[in-house]
């Protein structure tokens, strides 16, 4: 995948989805460290382009923040906690676990979601994180897998290409408002 065209072709499905002049440096050789894995091309690539948003204020989309790298690194090992929790009550699938030496444990890691709860995810099985799906958590439960990585997945969401079971139907179509935050 041509990453920078990607990221172009969401950026015209997103209007206000804008580049940050002079691009964002974030160290991620300390997310590495941190987190114990390197991150999908796309996803680093998108991180420093844009600083984490929102569409429609529906889809919230997190990225690293220059300088404040161990924040992010925090909160990956505080929703691996989490996984790891729900994994020993039955709340995640099999299928989305690997075993760690010392049992199962989730290989899931969070990089969206929506303020209804539901969870966008990778798959983090293979050993290439470019080979990483993506994997939606509705909120109700259910689980859906797209076998491409995340500007794909957030391109073909929004150009309606995709449709997600559990997220609606019908996402805002037209102008959408795209939000910065700093997650």
């Amino acid at each position: 995948m041509d990453v920078p065209r990607a990221i172009d072709r969401l950026m015209l499905r997103l209007p206000g989805l804008e580049a940050a002049a002079g691009g964002r440096d974030i160290d991620w050789a300390a997310i590495r460290e941190g987190i114990g894995t390197g991150l999908p091309s796309d996803y680093r690539e998108l991180s420093t382009r844009c600083p984490g948003f929102s569409v429609d204020e529906f889809v919230l989309v997190s990225t690293p923040v220059p300088g404040s790298e161990h924040e992010f690194v925090s909160g990956v090992r505080s929703d691996r906690e989490t996984m790891e929790d729900d994994l020993r009550e039955g709340e995640i699938p099999a299928e989305y676990a690997t075993g760690d030496g010392a049992g199962e444990r989730p290989a899931l890691l969070a990089w969206a979601g929506t303020p209804d709860g539901d969870e966008i995810l990778w798959h983090t099985a293979a050993a290439d994180p470019d080979a990483w799906p993506v994997v939606v958590r509705g909120r109700g439960g259910g689980w859906w897998s797209y076998p491409e990585g995340a500007v794909s997945f957030l391109e073909g969401l929004y150009s309606g290409r995709i449709a997600v079971p559990g997220l609606p139907a019908s996402l805002p179509k037209g102008d959408r408002k795209v939000s910065f935050h700093a997650f």
